[in-house]
């Protein structure tokens, strides 16, 4: 029996839970109202490849128990509701999908689920879409596997246990991350607010970054739990990405950031040991995890069966910087972003649901709504409807007869080279 089959990291809170209660809406619905949420976009999608209809399994891979325990118990209650009968019908059909999406879902749901040629085709439409819903909530399934990025032994763990428990992956979302948060330049952060809000809010350079520091494995821990266990997570798991019975590829989702910065890279340090070369270490590894999506694309893609894509949340009210700010400045933080927002910044969908936005569309979208050299970004009205905007990686230039290679693309291959040399024989036979 198909199914999506998902695996999530850093899905117990923040951008990846939220990537995770997104998933479960959009492929309750034959026709993802998520697909067809691209700014611009020269291809009206009309649903996602990977049918649903009998459910999904979503795993969540994550190092805290209990917090998993949490996130389970909040996602089966979200499955409750929409299989539930105070669900509108209305609902079926999200605020957002065009009309086209919204026909040819209900074409191919009324003929795969009711016969009933009597009753009007707006009520055939509605019973057909609940039978839709109501099967993929009975067959959903939501696991977990235990992660821990910071271990090369706990990643090659995860990888076994994944292929023992399922027989393949339809997607591999590498959300989860962290960073060595010192504190704020309250100096600083007061100057940027009161001079440039939305520069403030959105690339700040106020944050302070503790210097990274090895892991038990020898590496810097910000690079390590940033990219270099997800590298070694995705590579392990190709060939369960290449085992999925869909004709659509199999999909890698690696997570960028806004604050991605091809100035704070340093490829001679890119482990980011190194406080006077590499001192913005999280600017540096979400800059390399949007090399790493372009440099694992251009890999995979000429074997066939897995394509690799970048996507970001924009600017979201996480925890990721609990431990150096009160809870009350968190809540002032919070007030700051929608001031931003109302005064007309597109980058602060805020809450984590509407940042997931940008991977949900990646992860349901057809094919031919996608450009794996894009990085797709989550972006907001002032009044706070989510929507899917296609940029560009940091310093990316067209190539034509006076550029005639991408420095971009340069620098990504080079990365995956640096990667390769340095885990050795963590990675195993290259799947690609």
């Amino acid at each position: 029996m198909s199914r999506p089959i998902v695996l999530v990291t850093g899905a117990n809170g923040g951008v990846g839970l939220g990537v995770c209660e997104r998933l479960l809406v959009q492929f309750s619905n034959p026709s993802p109202p998520d697909s067809a949420l691209l700014r611009g976009g020269t291809v009206e999608a009309t649903g996602t490849p990977y049918d649903a209809s009998e459910g999904c399994t979503l795993i969540l891979a994550c190092r805290n128990a209990t917090k998993a325990r949490a996130a389970v118990a909040k996602l089966e209650a979200l499955l409750e509701k929409l299989g539930g009968n105070d669900v509108a019908q209305g609902d079926l059909v999200q605020k957002g999908t065009s009309s086209a999406v919204n026909a040819g879902a209900a074409e191919h749901v009324r003929a795969r689920f009711t016969n009933d040629r009597s009753a009007p085709v707006a009520e055939r439409n509605a019973r057909a879409l609940a039978a839709y819903r109501q099967g993929f909530v009975r067959g959903t399934r939501i696991d977990v596997v235990p992660l821990d990025l910071a271990s090369i032994a706990s990643t090659q763990a995860c990888v076994q246990t994944v292929r023992e428990r399922y027989p393949y992956l339809t997607h591999l979302i590498l959300n989860a991350g962290g960073a060595a948060w010192a504190g704020i330049n309250w100096p600083l952060a007061f100057f940027e607010i009161l001079t440039n809000l939305h520069r403030a809010v959105t690339r700040p350079s106020y944050k302070l970054q503790h210097p990274s520091e090895k892991t038990a494995d020898g590496f810097g821990w910000v690079w390590e739990i940033n990219c270099g266990m997800h590298y070694v997570l995705a590579n392990g798991l190709v060939p369960h990405l290449r085992a999925s019975p869909y004709l659509a590829a199999s999909r890698i989702i690696w997570t960028g950031s806004l604050e991605a910065s091809r100035a704070d890279y340093c490829a001679d340090d890119f482990q980011c040991l190194d406080a006077q070369r590499s001192p913005h270490a999280y600017e540096s590894t979400k800059y390399q995890c949007e090399l790493a999506a372009l440099g694992m694309d251009e890999r995979l893609k000429k074997q066939g069966g897995v394509r690799v894509y970048t996507a970001h949340p924009g600017i979201v009210a996480s925890s990721i910087f609990s431990e150096v700010i009160h809870v009350l400045l968190l809540s002032l933080m919070k007030l700051v972003f929608y001031a931003a927002r109302w005064t007309f910044s597109p980058h602060h969908p805020i809450d984590a649901y509407k940042g997931a936005v940008a991977a949900s569309f990646v992860a349901v979208a057809p094919a031919e709504a996608l450009d794996s050299t894009v990085r797709y970004g989550a972006q907001c009205t002032w009044f706070g409807h989510e929507y899917v905007h296609p940029g560009r990686v940091d310093g990316w230039t067209p190539t034509d007869d006076t550029v005639p290679e991408n420095s971009v693309m340069t620098a990504a291959r080079d990365l995956l080279q640096r990667y390769d040399a340095a885990l050795g024989g963590a990675l195993g036979p290259r799947a690609a």
